[in-house]
């Protein structure tokens, strides 16, 4: 079981999105900036960052959050964000990464995993 974790887990950190995403966060954002997810468990951000992370719940939560602060990164999935967009105008999708499911029914279908969006009030 060692040997296996020693080999296998180093190969699955690029397949990650948390990484990638805080890295363009670490480089956009001010240190004033609200950070967040919707609808999604993904506490390593904390790590990767060393800023608080609020999570956010449903979509009520979410347009509040974006509306409330005045430079927002929301990391999301693709129906989170078709549900906020028409309620938060300022927003855009500044980045995003597939999210490493690993799932043998995706594999088989050669169904392509979900993306993660990062998204902004910070739009260029």
């Amino acid at each position: 079981n060692y040997l296996f974790v020693a080999r296998a887990l180093p190969s699955i950190e690029p397949l990650k999105p948390v990484p990638p995403l805080a890295s363009v966060i670490a480089a956009r954002a001010t240190p004033g900036a609200a950070l967040g997810f919707f609808n999604m468990d993904l506490p390593s951000l904390v790590y990767y960052l060393r800023r608080p992370v609020t999570k956010l719940g449903d979509v009520d939560q979410a347009e509040r959050f974006f509306k409330d602060n005045p430079e927002v990164w929301v990391l999301a999935g693709e129906d989170e964000w078709a549900a906020l967009q028409p309620k938060v105008s300022t927003a855009c999708v500044a980045a995003r990464h597939p999210l490493f499911v690993a799932k043998g029914s995706d594999v088989i279908s050669r169904r392509p995993p979900p993306d993660v969006l990062l998204l902004t009030t910070k739009c260029q």
